[in-house]
């Protein structure tokens, strides 16, 4: 598991990047306020935030991630989710 902060690409470009990559998109969206309990899945979870802010908590450590950032979470990774503020996030999960 990992997170870095990649370049914004326009939506259509980031899109096609990750396509490249041969990983299935999924466009995401949550408002203020939205939470996630604790889970995991059983393939690997890429996910990259387009607009807004959510918080991850990945084996106890807390990720906030803003535009441009992106995490990995390999199969069977506990994690949960918070979005934080008045604004909703977007993002896509790709696997």
């Amino acid at each position: 598991m990992k997170a870095e902060h990649a370049a914004v690409l326009g939506d259509e470009a980031l899109e096609k990047t990750l396509r490249a990559r041969g990983l299935s998109i999924f466009k995401w969206s949550d408002g203020p306020g939205t939470t996630y309990s604790p889970h995991c899945h059983s393939h690997d979870e890429y996910i990259v935030v387009v607009e807004g802010s959510i918080e991850f908590t990945v084996l106890g450590q807390v990720y906030l991630m803003e535009p441009g950032d992106e995490l990995v979470l390999p199969e069977g990774t506990m994690h949960s989710a918070y979005v934080p503020g008045d604004d909703p996030v977007h993002y896509l999960i790709c696997s």
